[in-house]
């Protein structure tokens, strides 16, 4: 792990884990941008949150306030999503 102080930022790379609040990330590189607040998530990235929620993909970019996240390249993923009378569906995405 590189830290680069002035310019506030932080480069990992091999075997990259995360943790942040209920998210747990694996990916090969991560390159975080404190000024911009976002974490550029390199080489087979995969995002898990909680056990019924992932997403995988070639790259993606995690913006930390606004907790979201933009994935490129072979994108594939599961999520589930609870209606408003509290029922669980389950949507799959390639």
């Amino acid at each position: 792990m590189e830290f680069f102080w002035e310019k506030q930022e932080i480069f990992a790379s091999k075997n990259v884990k995360i943790k942040q609040k209920n998210k747990r990330i694996f990916c090969n590189q991560a390159h975080y941008k404190q000024k911009k607040d976002f974490i550029h998530l390199i080489g087979n990235v995969n995002i898990e949150q909680e056990k019924d929620n992932w997403i995988s993909a070639d790259e993606a970019y995690m913006y930390l306030t606004e907790e979201t996240v933009k994935a490129e390249g072979n994108v594939q993923g599961k999520l589930l999503i609870k209606e408003e009378s509290g029922k669980e569906s389950k949507e799959e995405s390639e």
